[in-house]
């Protein structure tokens, strides 16, 4: 039997209460009749203060705070998208993900694809003039810390750990890897 749990917020003038489903029984739950206050899809317009969202939701329990699921076969469907369209001269962020326990992870990916196809766990692209695609920091100067900007494993048997390319044949200078103590 699937268990279901319940979890409502207020959002902006109206009360939002959905039923969620545990894990597993998700085609169960996308039968059911939508009995919630917001119909979807939903698009709303709304302005608000630096460091203010605009929508927010807690979780009190043991369960996610928001989910997204899409079942689209096309190309590049997301199950969260987030954008930040500020082209100035400022830090902006299509999302930003914290996690405060001791052993916490900021981003999880997880690509389950079986079928000896080619797919990833993160995916970063920069397209912008001096871009990074991944870029790793470890801030804390505690002494006798251990800190990594990044750290990669393979538990493959025939995995890289890191494994760096430079495709382009053009006379620019490029490095598939660069490292720097």
């Amino acid at each position: 039997m699937c268990s279901q749990y319940k979890w409502s917020s207020i959002f902006l003038v109206w009360i939002l209460s959905v039923t969620i489903p545990s894990a597993g029984c998700l085609d169960n739950f996308l039968t059911q009749q939508n009995t919630g206050s917001l119909a979807l899809p939903y698009k709303g317009v709304v302005s608000t203060d630096a460091n203010v969202a605009a929508f927010f939701v807690v979780n009190e329990g043991d369960g996610t705070g928001i989910g997204g699921i899409t079942y689209s076969d096309t190309a590049h469907p997301y199950g969260v998208r987030g954008i930040a369209f500020s082209t100035e001269d400022v830090e902006n962020y299509g999302g930003i993900f914290s996690a405060h326990g001791k052993k916490g992870v900021g981003v999880a990916g997880v690509a389950e694809n079986y079928e000896g196809r080619e797919s990833y766990g993160g995916f970063f692209v920069s397209k912008s003039t001096h871009g990074i695609g991944v870029y790793g920091l470890a801030l804390n100067s505690n002494p006798g810390s251990s800190n990594h900007g990044g750290y990669f494993e393979s538990r493959s048997p025939s995995g890289t750990g890191v494994y760096g390319s430079s495709p382009d044949t053009s006379d620019a200078l490029n490095f598939g890897g660069f490292f720097m103590a």
